[in-house]
């Protein structure tokens, strides 16, 4: 598939906590079923993104915060795991993970 769309700048602040410690945050929000990544840049080959679960998750969510100049982009979902949200996200542009147990 093919995107093609914009993000407010402030459309996503970081972590649902609020909490700088990414780690902190990662396995808090872990616990309580639900996971918001740090951002995370595409690389072109499928990516891993820790979601701290111990089971796959039920839903999962991808918000992209800098499409790049031409404002296209390819977002892959892969098989997400008991460890990981798996994507394969154009290299360079910017994205969140979303996940919910």
């Amino acid at each position: 598939m093919t995107f093609r769309g914009t993000v407010a700048a402030d459309a996503f602040s970081g972590p649902l906590t609020g909490n700088s410690d990414t780690a902190t945050s990662a396995s808090t929000l872990a616990a309580a079923g639900a996971f918001t990544s740090t951002q995370q840049t595409g690389t072109g080959a499928p990516q891993n993104v820790p979601h701290g679960f111990g089971a796959a998750p039920r839903l999962v969510m991808v918000f992209v915060s800098d499409s790049g100049a031409t404002g296209i982009y390819t977002l892959v979902p892969g098989t997400h795991t008991t460890t990981n949200c798996v994507f394969t996200v154009t290299t360079g542009v910017k994205f969140y993970v979303q996940a919910i147990k």
